[in-house]
């Protein structure tokens, strides 16, 4: 096991291929991370949920998919799908792919975001507040809930 800090998605994408394409798969992940509502600003309504993943405030977002899972051509979403490309690249078949990220409310965005990495791939995070060191409330599969 070991640790590395990463602070933007380009990096993160740079890392994960240069360090894991040619040398097998990761079995299991944790990415810590932030989450919180995701709210419209002009109503101040709570749209979603997001993980922020790096210094810069990039994050995932509820918006980066549409309401089938897909992800959208929005300027975000196409970073969110470099990442999420490089991470279906190097996750082994069932892998456990586990966010830190609290407020993910009833989950949707975890599970957009597991139905995308398809492959048994586990995704895991926390509805209210979590904690970095213990498995979140939420967790899906291929999109559906466990």
């Amino acid at each position: 096991m070991f640790y590395k800090t990463v602070d933007d998605v380009p990096a993160q994408v740079e890392y994960v291929d240069a360090t894991f394409a040619q040398k097998g798969c990761i079995s299991r992940l944790n990415i810590l991370s932030h989450g919180g509502k995701l709210v419209d600003a002009s109503t101040g309504t709570e749209i979603g949920s997001t993980i922020t993943i790096g210094k810069q405030g990039e994050s995932i977002r509820s918006d980066d998919f549409d309401p089938a899972g897909n992800l959208t051509n929005s300027a975000n979403a196409q970073a969110t799908k470099s990442l999420l490309d490089a991470l279906k690249r190097v996750l082994c078949r069932g892998a456990k792919r586990f966010f830190s990220a609290c407020n993910q409310g009833t989950g949707e965005l975890l599970r957009d975001i597991s139905r995308y990495l398809d492959n048994d791939v586990e995704v895991n995070g926390f509805s209210g507040l979590g904690n970095p060191v213990t498995s979140g409330d939420r967790t899906y599969v291929n999109g559906e809930r466990r």
